[in-house]
């Protein structure tokens, strides 16, 4: 699964994508049954969002813009981009009420809900996908220059773009996982997992958590903020249950998966957190939050 997010109509399915294929998962007795299939007649795309309406937007990487019913997957209309945008990526916005999309021209263009250009920008790397703050006034993506690693952008009241920071230490240890909480926000390396709030137009480290003691073939790592005070990283197969108050690990998990924990989804109403590997996806209840019932192993340093 390469591209996952909560359908906006029913809490129990995620719409995926995958090898240029829509695909609707459906949450059934604690199992994720696949629901609906389609394909996408696309060159290329890294993602898609929802606009107002709740329609399926997609980015075709040439000058076409899908929008896909979310229930059907039945094509609604296309639209035709201004001057020769390709878009592969894409992401709705709606306290501002604008998409920002981009492509690999490395550029980042805001565009108004009917997609007209607002703003074009140029990208400091090569951009992925997007992770937006609650507030909408920040962006990360996961970005590309020979590695992939996160980058942070800033959107002010005047839809201007502003480079903040990028998340590389050196070759081989790059961020791999990023999650917000309102103007704090997590970041996963390979060893460690980095905390920081944004305040006065820049992040501050506030604290780190040593994660080298867990395994992954490829030290990928990456992690999702569900409540103010608990992070959970994804490792190998494992998760990791941070406490941010106190910023220690409080609990690990050993999962029966077929391959390493790739990413984490958290729904809407943070009841429900998607686990994604290469060849599967698994679902862990969060609303009681006891890690314990989970079957989760106390942690003992």
């Amino acid at each position: 699964m390469f591209f996952l997010k909560q359908s906006l109509i029913s809490s129990n399915c995620s719409i995926g994508l995958s090898n240029n294929k829509l695909i609707k998962y459906v949450l059934d007795n604690e199992e994720l049954r696949i629901d609906r299939i389609a394909a996408i007649d696309i060159s290329h795309s890294r993602n898609f969002s929802f606009d107002k309406n709740g329609n399926i937007v997609i980015p075709t990487a040439d000058n076409k813009i899908l929008i896909v019913d979310q229930i059907t997957f039945q094509l609604l209309y296309s639209i035709e981009l201004e001057n020769g945008l390709d878009l592969d990526q894409i992401e709705y916005l709606p306290l501002k009420k604008i998409f920002i999309g981009s492509s690999q021209k490395r550029e980042l263009v805001l565009l108004s809900e009917d997609y007209k250009i607002i703003k074009r920008s140029e990208a400091e790397y090569g951009t992925i996908r997007t992770k937006i703050s609650q507030d909408n006034s920040l962006v990360s993506f996961l970005s590309y220059d020979q590695e992939t690693f996160y980058t942070l952008y800033k959107i002010d009241d005047d839809l201007n773009i502003s480079y903040i920071d990028s998340f590389f230490k050196d070759w081989n240890n790059a961020s791999s996982g990023f999650s917000f909480y309102q103007n704090d926000f997590a970041v996963s390396f390979p060893y460690v997992v980095e905390y920081y709030s944004f305040k006065k137009g820049k992040p501050k480290k506030l604290w780190k958590i040593d994660i080298s003691k867990y395994q992954s073939k490829h030290n990928h790592s990456c992690l999702s903020i569900i409540d103010d005070n608990t992070i959970v990283v994804g490792k190998g197969k494992m998760l990791l249950i941070i406490d941010i108050f106190h910023q220690i690990i409080n609990y690990e998990l050993k999962l029966e998966l077929s391959a390493e924990i790739k990413d984490l989804y958290l729904d809407r109403d943070k009841e429900k957190l998607l686990i994604s590997t290469d060849k599967e996806l698994k679902v862990i209840r969060l609303k009681e939050k006891n890690w314990a019932q989970q079957g989760i192993i106390k942690f003992k340093s």
